[in-house]
């Protein structure tokens, strides 16, 4: 029992530790996406896609629930097989999805893709929302362990309509 008790208290020590991280961890260095090619392709971010308007909001859930109800008649070759989740609550400045990744440029190409190929877990958005105007703000974060940390952290503050939190 006194070896669980201490591995209890080093976790503890742990976890306290990476809070008093996160909470010091400043917003100051947020970034605008501009062009998806002067994206950084290394390094770990965490980030955030936001539309201009709560009525863009709906029109990408109408867009990811039409283009669930008809994939069977999808003419692709490899139709979605994992459509993001709809989460039923409001997202704070219409947040549409939080992330974290390694490669950056990679990984909102994926979600901006249209080729529907279900492979990788992405929103693939221009096959269901053709009015590609959305804000992709991101922010390097040194700190692996801190990552998620800082993912689930925004994750509960925005409240983004789409996807899951936590470790995928």
């Amino acid at each position: 029992m006194e070896k669980e008790n201490h591995a209890i208290k080093i976790y503890s020590n742990k976890l306290i530790e990476r809070a008093e991280k996160l909470y010091k961890f400043s917003l100051t260095n947020w970034s605008t996406m501009t062009d998806i090619n002067s994206l950084p392709s290394s390094g770990n971010c965490v980030y955030m896609i936001s539309a201009p308007s709560s009525t863009q909001i709906t029109n990408i859930i109408n867009g990811v629930n039409k283009c669930r109800n008809n994939c069977d008649k999808c003419k692709c070759e490899n139709p979605i097989k994992h459509f993001p989740k709809i989460n039923e609550h409001n997202c704070k400045d219409n947040c549409v999805y939080v992330g974290s990744t390694k490669d950056l440029k990679s990984r909102i190409k994926q979600h901006f893709d249209d080729r529907c190929w279900g492979r990788t877990y992405a929103l693939y958005l221009k096959c269901y929302y053709k009015e590609v105007d959305l804000v992709v703000k991101y922010i390097k974060i040194d700190d692996r362990e801190l990552m998620q940390d800082v993912e689930d952290a925004f994750w509960d503050f925005y409240k983004p309509i789409l996807g899951r939190r936590g470790q995928k």
